[in-house]
């Protein structure tokens, strides 16, 4: 059995795994394995979490309230299909790849992201990514 069996994930990480069998992987096959890696690492932070709380002796604390989810407009749905793409190159390069030429352009669309009200939650979180990134790469645009 596979550890995402019957999850809404497994769908598409079975539909995935051949094109990293083959080393062909296509931007769903990435964007399925990057999911399942959050969902992996999300629900190790929750268990380190319980564990810390238990032997605190402290009630895990609740989840924090997202609100509902914000209506995209097209013009949203632009950046957000940039943003993706960049991810998915910096995945398929590796960490140890990524160089300042594939990293500096982005900051135009986190510029474009950070406009929109709809998107302020992803901008916030890939302005941070991308500054991690900026900090540990020579760019010569800083």
């Amino acid at each position: 059995g596979s550890l995402f069996a019957g999850t809404p994930l497994a769908p598409a990480l079975e539909r995935a795994a051949p094109g990293f069998a083959k080393g062909t992987p296509g931007e769903d096959d990435i964007a399925a394995f990057a999911a399942a890696r959050a969902s992996l690492l999300g629900a190790v932070h929750d268990a380190l979490l319980a564990q810390a709380c238990a032997a605190l002796g402290r009630d895990v604390p609740p989840d924090p309230a997202l609100g509902p989810p914000v209506a995209l407009s097209p013009e949203d749905e632009a950046p957000l299909r940039n943003a993706r793409h960049w991810l998915l190159e910096l995945g398929s390069a590796g960490l140890s790849q990524i160089s300042p030429a594939a990293v500096a352009p982005f900051a135009s669309t986190l510029e474009t992201l950070a406009e929109r009200p709809a998107l302020q939650r992803p901008a916030a979180m890939l302005s941070g990514f991308f500054d991690e990134l900026a900090e540990s790469l020579p760019l010569s645009s800083r």
